[in-house]
C-alpha cells in the first residue's frame, strides 16, 4: 500500500524517510519491506544524516557498533528514535501548511488494490506476541587447555545448543564412549 502511494504521489522521488520501529509491534519491517518494494537500497536506524547532491552519509548505531555509509540517492533511511525526537507542529503552524494546498486521499480503489489485500488477510507478516525478555544469562568460566575448555562446555551446554539450532550435537567424549 505505502510502495503504490509514493509511487502515484511522488514518482522518481529520490528519498523517503521512514521510522525503524511500527508502533502496534516493534518488528522494524515496514521501511526495509518498502525499500524492497520501492527497489530503492536502504539504510536502517539512521542517527545522522547527510546529503551533498545525490549522495548520502548515513551514521548509525547497530549493536553497539557505530558506522557510516555512503550511498546513491534513491534510498530509503529508517532513523532511530534515540538520536531524533518527532517535532509536533503546532496548530498555526498546521494551518499554514495546509492554507493553500489541496489534500489528497488515497484510497485501495485509487491505488488499485483489493480491500482483501488491505485487510490483515493480505499481511506478509503475523505478530503472534509482542515481549520484552527477562534476562536470564549466567556467566560461566572455563578454564584450560582450549580442547578440554570446548569439550567441557560441550558437555555442559550441548542440551541448550542442540535445541538453539535444532540438531543434535555430541562432544568428542561423548562420541567416544
Amino acid at each position: 500500500v505505502l510502495a503504490r502511494a509514493i509511487r502515484k504521489e511522488v514518482p522518481g522521488c529520490d528519498l523517503v524517510l521512514c521510522g525503524a520501529y511500527t508502533s502496534d509491534s516493534e518488528t522494524a519491517q515496514v521501511g526495509p519491506q518498502l525499500a524492497e518494494e520501492l527497489k530503492m537500497p536502504s539504510a536502517a536506524y539512521a542517527e545522522h544524516l547527510e546529503i551533498s547532491g545525490r549522495t548520502l552519509r548515513v551514521r548509525r548505531l547497530v549493536d553497539n557498533f557505530r558506522e557510516t555509509l555512503e550511498m546513491e540517492c534513491p534510498a530509503l533511511i529508517t532513523v532511530s528514535m534515540e538520536r531524533y525526537e518527532p517535532r509536533y507542529a503546532s496548530f498555526a503552524g498546521l494551518n499554514d501548511a495546509f492554507a493553500e494546498t489541496e489534500i489528497s486521499v488515497l484510497n485501495a480503489e485509487g491505488l488499485g488494490i483489493s480491500a482483501a489485500q488491505m485487510e490483515a488477510c493480505g499481511s506478509r507478516t503475523r505478530v503472534r506476541r509482542v515481549f520484552v525478555r527477562d534476562a536470564q544469562k549466567k556467566n560461566v568460566l572455563i578454564t584450560g587447555a582450549a580442547a578440554n575448555a570446548a569439550a567441557e562446555f560441550l558437555d555442559k551446554y550441548q542440551r541448550k545448543i542442540s535445541a538453539v539450532i535444532g540438531k543434535s550435537i555430541e562432544s568428542k567424549k561423548q562420541a567416544q564412549t
